[in-house]
């Protein structure tokens, strides 16, 4: 079923998207199998869990792949249940305790990796400062060998037609280095992924050509006429042609 929808996915980004591209500087971290990921991402867009997914798939294919989400949402879209994906009732302190139980029995399955979007609702990657909901915090207290690692995603347009994507990973770090107490730990995941966020909007700012690493190449072309005009000129004359409008 997963490998169905991850499938889907990637026909859907392709479908929607010029591409999916790693910013310069970036790389996605690698761990042994031993050691449980935590990836914490600013909540850019509603394609965000459907990119997680994919990511997940493509760079870390031997890990299992989990996350939160509403309960009230979950069960409505029960089929996310089967994708690694589990209820996180809104509010009070039994709900925080029953995400922080959930998340640790995950984590501590040999190979797993859980993705977060800590800042709890939609949010813009300019948005300054950038502050978080408690559970990760607390999540690194509890969690001291577990490695968290900063993810930015921004969705924008440029010289394309369809939308592009850009994403950046930034410095890991092991609870352990996160600091003493949940509040330490707060500000330090939050300065994390202001800095990532701050670095991915520069390199975005500049694109350069051949600055980005692509990981996945969707539509390109200017306009349906236009585009059946330049494909048939190009096999009238013998000649090869770029639907693309920029150069990225």
């Amino acid at each position: 079923m997963l490998s169905c929808f991850l499938r889907y996915i990637q026909w859907s980004l392709k479908r929607h998207f010029h591409g999916v591209y790693l910013a310069p500087g970036s790389k996605p971290p690698q761990f042994e199998p031993h050691q449980p990921l935590i990836v914490y991402l600013n909540h850019a867009s509603w394609w965000d869990p459907l990119l997680m997914l994919w990511l997940g798939a493509l760079l870390y294919p031997g890990r299992r792949q989990y996350g939160p989400m509403d309960a009230a949402q979950l069960e409505r879209y029960s089929f996310f249940k089967y994708l690694g994906v589990f209820g996180v009732r809104q509010g009070g302190n039994l709900a925080a305790r029953s995400f922080l139980r959930n998340a640790e029995s995950l984590l501590s399955r040999q190979g797993s990796m859980l993705w977060l979007t800590p800042q709890g609702r939609f949010a813009d990657i300019r948005e300054r400062p950038v502050r978080f909901a408690p559970g990760l915090s607390h999540l690194a207290t509890r969690l001291p060998e577990a490695v968290f690692i900063p993810l930015s995603f921004e969705y924008t347009f440029g010289q394309e037609r369809h939308p592009e994507i850009f994403i950046r990973f930034g410095t890991s770090q092991k609870g352990t280095q996160l600091g003493a107490n949940a509040h330490s730990a707060q500000s330090a995941l939050e300065q994390a992924m202001e800095a990532n966020q701050d670095a991915l909007k520069d390199a975005v700012c500049v694109r350069a050509p051949g600055l980005f690493t692509p990981l996945l190449s969707g539509h390109g072309g200017a306009s349906f006429p236009y585009d059946l005009w330049r494909k048939f000129k190009a096999a009238i004359t013998g000649t090869s042609v770029n639907l693309n409008h920029g150069n990225l």
